[in-house]
């Protein structure tokens, strides 16, 4: 019983593992919907490929990457095989392993020989006018081979999209007698096998080739393509670790007996095409073009646009929302243009589907000249301009033209003229000389000249401005610097606020009422009246040299000291003795004490 419950569990767990985990990562991975289709194919229990590497021998393929076509095609598709091979429940061949020519018939007679189920062909591409560039897949227009190509086919353009390819679809194409175009897949389907071919970018573009361009990477390329075939057939490998059961039951859904609808061949151009302005700034050289496309029967791939009515046009571009996988694409987008010169451009767009059938938009002009450089005539050369030059730049010539008169001379009309005396046509002297006419100017030279008093008149006001932000930097700066002065200056007398000053530096404090410090203050002020009193108080007097001392900060007074004050009599005091002797006294110093008697 436990030996069955661990069957059990052992068969749950590889069950899980190999079916939902896959199908989960898918959907995650891909962040797209994921239909859940099964295989068509009905390959029974033996699974037998056959990879063909294209061309070979004589038939070099293109010759536009960096190495034929052929050689390119063995490296991948031996790469291809190799890996495959770890898979297991498979058999592998292969068409050619060397530089061997073989007819498609033979590939496909070959296929057939091996009782193949699926004949896989190895391509790259390449353009006439080497500008298409990503992956498409190419499928039978048979039926029910139609619908297993398809099935491959979305599977194998995810990988690519994975690898960051520009997707050009799955694609059929008819040929003049109503078959299939391609040989190879149209020798298959004849003996009842399907093919596909596998066109993995163009080697003729810069974007698809750099990813192309050792042996390394067209070895990688190989090992895509097999794991895209071993997700189709639902694949295990038990050396690399990897189950793909699930992928077999989660393809796209297809009709074995309907062609695919997204594999249908457009042989129509584009339907729709319209240009409509959206911004424009002439004086910057931009504008912004509103372009609108619609392709009713395919898939719109590509865009390009000229500036010169269509003689020229630009790179192609991918058009934005592109997904040949689903035909998808957005129908408005905008052209956003930039102009470097000054140009009356004539835009035209052109739009590519996915069979890489064109449009032409119609050409939209703009109302106004891009980057239009305006050049005055200055006034004052307006009465010197030449109508002559004029008529010269209308023409592109600098041909004098012949006066009337000269033109209807007859043959040696111009000797006799020249033989007549000079003195008639000599006006008489007036005395004077006479001021001679200002010669004629052209209008290339008026401009000439005004472009150059432009350019002076430009560089005087730089000079201008330059000066101008010196001077400003200057005053900003000694304006700084006395903020800052003022700010030491408070900051000091915060600091020495409530502290007693000291004395200063190199001076000599002398004590009060000495002959040296007598001898500092003038004789005539040695001494003068501060008044400090209250109401009704007697008034005082205090010697100039104590305010001195005190307010020059050569001494403090002490705490609780009395002031410095001149000993008097009482007869000496202003307040004292008559009032008809108040007018004539005076101190003892000499000082006359009467005026502050009133």
């Amino acid at each position: 019983m436990s030996d069955f419950i661990m069957h059990f569990t052992e068969k749950l767990r590889k069950t899980i593992l190999s079916g939902l985990l896959p199908a989960l990562a898918l959907i995650l991975l891909n962040g797209r919907p994921v239909l859940a289709a099964e295989n068509l194919l009905d390959t029974g229990e033996d699974l037998v490929v056959v990879i063909d590497p294209g061309h070979g021998g004589e038939n070099k393929g293109t010759e536009e990457g960096y190495r034929p076509e052929k050689e390119m095609t063995l490296i991948t598709g031996l790469a291809l095989a190799e890996e495959l091979r770890q898979f297991d429940d498979i058999t592998v061949y292969l068409t050619r392993t060397e530089d061997l020519d073989l007819s498609l018939e033979e590939r496909a007679e070959f296929a057939k020989s091996v009782d193949a189920d699926f004949l896989f062909s190895v391509h790259y591409n390449a353009s006439l006018e080497h500008n298409l560039f990503g992956s498409e897949v190419w499928v039978s227009t048979v039926c029910p081979f139609n619908a297993y190509g398809y099935q491959f086919g979305r599977l194998w353009l995810e990988g690519m999209r994975d690898k960051d390819f520009f997707l050009r679809g799955v694609k059929t194409r008819t040929g003049s007698t109503g078959d299939d175009y391609y040989g190879i897949i149209r020798s298959s389907a004849a003996l009842g096998l399907p093919a596909v071919i596998m066109e993995h970018c163009a080697v003729d573009v810069a974007s698809d080739a750099a990813r192309i361009s050792d042996e390394d990477k067209l070895r990688e390329m190989g090992r895509s393509d097999a794991h895209a075939i071993a997700k189709y057939f639902g694949l295990k490998s038990e050396a690399l670790g990897i189950d793909y059961s699930a992928y077999a039951s989660m393809l796209e859904e297809a009709d074995a007996n309907v062609i695919a609808p997204l594999s249908a061949e457009d042989t129509t151009a584009p339907d729709h095409l319209a240009l409509s302005l959206s911004s424009v700034n002439y004086q910057a050289g931009k504008a912004s073009l509103q372009v609108v496309a619609a392709d009713t029967d395919g898939c719109l791939l590509y865009y390009s646009y000229s500036t010169d009515g269509g003689k020229t046009f630009s790179e192609l571009l991918p058009w934005p929302g592109s997904d040949a996988a689903v035909r998808g694409y957005d129908q408005t987008i905008y052209l956003d243009l930039t102009f470097t010169e000054e140009t009356d451009p004539q835009i035209v767009v052109r739009v590519y589907d996915q069979y890489d059938l064109t449009a032409d938009s119609e050409p939209f002009t703009f109302s106004e000249t891009f980057l239009e450089e305006k050049k005055p005539v200055l006034p004052e050369l307006a009465d010197h301009v030449d109508d002559d030059a004029l008529l010269g730049m209308g023409a592109g010539t600098d041909t004098e033209q012949v006066p009337e008169e000269e033109a209807a001379l007859p043959a040696g009309g111009e000797a006799e003229v020249a033989a007549e005396p000079a003195a008639e046509s000599i006006p008489e002297s007036t005395g004077a000389a006479e001021e001679p006419a200002p010669a004629p100017v052209s209008v290339l030279a008026a401009l000439s000249q005004s472009d150059e008093e432009a350019d002076i008149l430009a560089k005087e006001r730089a000079i201008l401005l330059l000066l101008v932000w010196f001077f400003g930097g200057l005053f900003f700066l000694l304006l700084v610097l006395r903020i800052l002065k003022a700010l030491r200056r408070v900051s000091g007398k915060k600091k020495s606020k409530g502290t007693k000053p000291a004395s200063a530096p190199g001076r000599t404090v002398y004590p009060a009422g000495t002959a040296a410090s007598k001898s500092m203050v003038p004789e005539d002020l040695e001494e003068f009246p501060w008044e400090s009193r209250k109401p009704g108080a007697a008034p005082s007097k205090v010697s100039i040299y104590e305010a001195d001392i005190y307010g020059a900060g050569l001494r403090e007074k002490a705490p609780g000291e009395e002031p410095l004050r001149r000993e008097e009599a009482p007869s000496e005091r202003p307040d004292s003795g008559k009032a008809e002797d108040r007018g004539k006294r005076s101190g003892s110093d000499g000082f006359d004490w009467s005026r502050f008697d009133e």
